[in-house]
């Protein structure tokens, strides 16, 4: 065994999401490094028009994370003045 650390520079690794539990959850997702940056990977099976079996996918910085609708919704301040 080497004492040399695996270089992920330039790969990527995806695995089969085989426990789906939405329909349009990716077919395969996992992470690509290029140049030195971690990206989070997704990909879908689909089908074109004509048939053909395709991937396609979708590629977001590794710290990205999904904002929930909640958050996204601007606060109430808090009064003293509502009615219930």
């Amino acid at each position: 065994m080497s004492d040399k650390q695996y270089d992920e520079t330039n790969r990527c690794t995806l695995w089969m999401q085989e426990d789906k539990k939405n329909p349009k959850a990716p077919d395969f997702s996992g992470t690509v490094n290029v140049n030195g940056t971690d990206f989070r990977l997704s990909l879908w099976k689909k089908k074109t028009n004509s048939g053909k079996k395709i991937l396609s996918g979708s590629v977001q910085p590794a710290e990205a994370k999904t904002v929930s609708k909640s958050a996204s919704r601007p606060q109430q301040e808090e009064s003293d003045d509502i009615p219930w």
